[in-house]
């Protein structure tokens, strides 16, 4: 999987059973990120980091889409992504 802040065109791998590290650099409150298969185009919509987020996003390629899990706990947050 890869994952990136809206609007940014550096992309972070983010290998299988592994963990990554992010620190966004966007000013406003509430920060949006967008991930997507490792080696596709077709990304997810955006999806916030700074609040419970849970759903399962659509992907227009052979992937089919999806499941996101974002949990935010002082001082950080937690996202689970399943392919």
């Amino acid at each position: 999987m890869e994952i990136r802040e809206q609007g940014e065109d550096t992309w972070i791998r983010v290998p299988a059973e592994s963990c990554g590290g992010l620190r966004p650099s966007e000013a406003s409150k509430r920060k949006m990120l967008n991930a997507r298969h490792a080696g596709s185009v077709q990304e997810s919509i955006a999806f916030p980091c700074t609040e419970t987020f849970e759903s399962f996003c659509l992907t227009n390629n052979d992937y089919f889409g999806m499941y996101m899990n974002c949990r935010v706990v002082e001082p950080s947050c937690v996202i689970h992504l399943e392919p």
